[in-house]
């Protein structure tokens, strides 16, 4: 044995830390930890769609209480079809 957890022992010590102590934030450290990915704000997804092309506009994010994920509402300036 060299020390190492399995990935489902590596889960499990996360998911005890996170219900310890820090048991709001739990799913974005998982989030963070298990797939390398980030909780975005409004501003965030402002520069995200900007960077993909200047023409897509963030029209609304809807936060929805005791939901785990929002609604990204944006729309596209770019005239045609």
């Amino acid at each position: 044995m060299d020390g190492r957890l399995s990935l489902s022992a590596q889960r499990a010590s996360l998911r005890r830390l996170t219900d310890s102590c820090l048991p709001d934030r739990d799913s974005d450290i998982t989030m963070l930890a298990m797939s390398n990915s980030q909780e975005r704000d409004q501003e965030d997804w402002e520069e995200l769609l900007r960077g993909a092309d200047p023409k897509f506009k963030l029209e609304e994010v809807k936060r929805i209480p005791g939901a785990k994920l929002d609604l990204i509402i944006a729309r596209w300036e770019g005239g045609g079809a």
